[in-house]
């Protein structure tokens, strides 16, 4: 499959589905419903993705980074991206997104487990595949929630997710003697001073557990 649009469907609350699943199709009604692009070469895999979110938003997809680059517009807010593809890489398609300055949450949904190349990129999560229906509401969900945001909270959420990215394969000995990764750590610091002192910002939503997830508290200490 390549190209293609899926409309969102909503759900039914009364059939059974899960918490979260509940919250995520109210707060996408109530906001106008999100645009979502899943980027892979294996085309099984955007196919079962996009299964996995269409009843909740709309979606999109690509089968190569070409074609993801060529349909991007500002209606995305959400990319799902894998890492490995054979014309331009997850990397170079995040780079893409980037530099034409779009505000989508992109997350990396990949089979590379993370190593120190991740400390330059600018993903806001980092997801290694298999990935379960679940999750992968939930992320999409937390990434939608976290755009809401001052972009000095968006900015804490997308540094703490590359630590934590991180420090779930290396121990913190031997990423600290990355200077990348200090600076990571002391900007972390920073942007968490500046978030307590907009506490109320990051307390008045729905389910902070499910946006916050990544970054209060979880990266191990240095």
């Amino acid at each position: 499959m390549n190209s293609e649009e899926r409309s969102r469907r909503p759900k039914n609350e009364s059939s059974g589905e899960s918490k979260i699943e509940q919250s995520v199709s109210i707060g996408s009604e109530a906001e106008g419903g999100a645009t979502v692009l899943v980027v892979d070469d294996e085309p099984s895999l955007v196919e079962m993705y996009a299964a996995m979110l269409e009843d909740l938003y709309t979606v999109r997809t690509a089968t190569s980074g070409t074609e993801a680059i060529d349909q991007f517009t500002d209606e995305i807010d959400v990319v799902l991206l894998d890492r490995r593809m054979p014309d331009l890489s997850g990397s170079e398609v995040l780079e893409a997104v980037r530099s034409g300055r779009y505000d989508s949450q992109v997350a990396m949904v990949t089979a590379v487990k993370p190593d120190i190349d991740i400390l330059e990129m600018q993903f806001d999560a980092y997801l290694v595949k298999p990935v379960r229906q679940e999750d992968l509401r939930e992320l999409v969900e937390e990434l939608r929630l976290r755009s809401q945001h001052s972009e000095s909270v968006q900015e804490l959420m997308q540094v703490s997710s590359r630590l934590i990215a991180l420090e779930s394969e290396h121990s913190t000995e031997e990423l600290s003697s990355h200077e990348r990764y200090r600076t990571l750590r002391e900007r972390k610091a920073q942007l968490e001073r500046i978030a307590r002192n907009h506490h109320t910002e990051l307390s008045e939503r729905s389910d902070p557990r499910l946006l916050f997830r990544d970054v209060v508290g979880s990266t191990q200490k240095s």
